[in-house]
């Protein structure tokens, strides 16, 4: 009960009934034509040819960063893919090379994203196998 209900309550008990207190109601919001109108609509959208490109980026880029390795964050810097995807399909990747599949290796290292904070760093599980890791440098 609020402090308005309380204090009409002890002095006049009728005014309560007069003017009864509630909610309104709140209307549902109306679609906007043309647009997706749940976020499961967008994901069907996300075509299998676009989730495979990013893929193929990504390792790429990691594999020509060699055992240098990079970070997610670097990831997204050198190819402009967003880092909600970096960080889903780099997941994707490292589960693959667990499995012994052609994937990322996460590394133990660090190193500073452009923020300032500490990354892991990841390689290509095919460079893994090939050469050691490097030592970290910072970022730029």
């Amino acid at each position: 009960m609020t402090r308005w209900q309380q204090h009409h309550t002890t002095h006049d008990p009728m005014q309560l009934e007069l003017f009864p207190v509630q909610p309104r109601p709140v209307p549902a919001p109306t679609p906007i034509p043309g647009k997706r109108e749940t976020s499961r609509d967008a994901a069907r959208n996300v075509t299998t040819e676009t989730v495979t490109t990013n893929i193929e980026r990504i390792l790429q880029f990691v594999a020509d960063c060699g055992r240098l390795g990079a970070t997610r964050d670097d990831i997204v810097a050198g190819t402009g893919i967003p880092i909600n995807v970096v960080t889903a399909r780099v997941h994707a990747l490292v589960a693959l090379a667990k499995r012994g599949h052609p994937g990322l290796v996460e590394t133990k290292q660090k190193r500073l994203t452009r923020a300032g904070s500490g990354a892991y760093i990841l390689i290509a599980s095919s460079i893994r196998d090939v050469e050691p890791p490097a030592e970290t440098h910072p970022n730029p």
